[in-house]
């Protein structure tokens, strides 16, 4: 069991158009002992994967300002083999170009507790050893 604020040693990106959601998301995912690192739109969140920054897991709001979706941060977080959560309010998430089964999500609303939660548990089913040996 997991203590509040104990150092995971892992790093979220956490994209999200919503001032307010990102800031109780981004308490949350310190409060849990991740590392969070932010955006508010998909040029400040491909910056972030193109300079390089370590990012282990990730909760992408899917429909952004302006028309948007996080589709092109989607894409290429699964070439680097990161992990998404779908922070959503919407049921078909295929213009993300991937089966939409394969899409972890948690509806909106949800509170940053739960979201962050939810993702640390994606992480771990990806960490866990005996579904890597499965594979």
């Amino acid at each position: 069991m997991r203590k509040v604020g104990e150092e995971l040693g892992y790093s979220i990106l956490l994209l999200d158009d919503e001032t307010m959601i990102l800031m109780g998301l981004e308490d949350a995912a310190r409060a849990a002992g991740l590392r969070p690192v932010t955006a508010l739109n998909c040029e400040e969140a491909l910056a972030l994967i193109d300079q390089g920054e370590q990012i282990d897991l990730a909760v992408l709001d899917f429909r952004l300002s302006g028309g948007h979706t996080c589709a092109p941060v989607a894409s290429g977080l699964r070439r680097r083999g990161v992990p998404i959560l779908m922070h959503t309010a919407d049921s078909d998430l295929t213009e993300v170009g991937l089966p939409d089964d394969s899409i972890a999500r948690i509806a909106k609303p949800s509170t940053s507790t739960s979201v962050i939660e939810a993702a640390i548990a994606l992480l771990d089913s990806n960490n866990d050893p005996l579904k890597q040996a499965a594979e």
